[in-house]
């Protein structure tokens, strides 16, 4: 369990009625009852009989909780019992090399195809809410999968991480690879005719300005962010 003061758990609270709020506005009308579930919040509902038996102000706290968050819920009023943090169970599997690298090598093929999905997502949906960042947003999620999850799985994050420019780098974005082979791929449906060099660089020019512009805009959100104090990961 974990000893939190009044005043870290009174955060954690109006932290978690937040995130909830923020959460219920997406969920689509008519999706499963699971959706709306306040346990997964640490807001545990009280029936009629265990609500009258609360002193006067925190039933009157646990009903407007409830009015405020859950007037649809069943529950005659809720409380705020703030969620433990626990460490999941890990084990390690030791596998002779001749099992160890082709399990090594389905691990990263199935690592390359998430990443793909992953980037293919944040590209469809850019400017919509897509976790975009950059070195700064990179460095802030470093420090929090290490308290979170040890160094172990940083490897792991520093894998995903090179993967997924790497997927980048092969997309026809100009500045990077993908972009010269954009031009290759150009000049082979022209039959080996070349496109203009000045063109060209008039093109890759433009896109490394795009690109700067890009960078110092993720790189404000994510300096605002670590200011307010919020994690990337959460």
């Amino acid at each position: 369990s974990i000893d939190r003061t009044p005043a870290e758990t009174a955060k954690l609270e109006q932290d978690l009625k937040k995130e909830y709020a923020s959460n219920q506005a997406k969920i689509a009308p008519g999706s499963p009852a699971s959706c709306y579930s306040p346990a997964d919040y640490g807001f545990k509902s009280l029936t009629a009989a265990q609500c009258g038996a609360l002193p006067k102000d925190e039933r009157a706290a646990a009903e407007s909780l409830k009015n405020d968050l859950f007037p649809q819920a069943a529950g005659d009023c809720y409380y705020f019992s703030p969620p433990q943090a626990v460490e999941a169970p890990t084990k390690t599997v030791s596998k002779p090399p001749w099992e160890a690298f082709p399990a090594g090598a389905r691990k990263a093929w199935e690592t390359v195809i998430l990443t793909r999905n992953q980037v293919w997502t944040m590209v469809r949906g850019f400017g919509g809410g897509a976790p975009v960042t950059g070195p700064v947003g990179i460095a802030q999620a470093t420090g929090e999968i290490i308290d979170v999850a040890g160094w172990r799985y940083l490897i792991e994050f520093a894998a995903s991480i090179s993967m997924g420019l790497a997927i980048l780098n092969f997309l026809p974005i100009p500045m990077v690879d993908g972009g010269r082979l954009a031009f290759i791929f150009v000049e082979f449906l022209r039959r080996g005719k070349r496109v203009a060099p000045e063109r060209e660089a008039l093109v890759h020019l433009v896109g490394f300005a795009l690109m700067i512009m890009l960078f110092f805009v993720i790189t404000y959100y994510d300096v605002a962010r670590i200011v307010k104090g919020d994690s990337l990961l959460q």
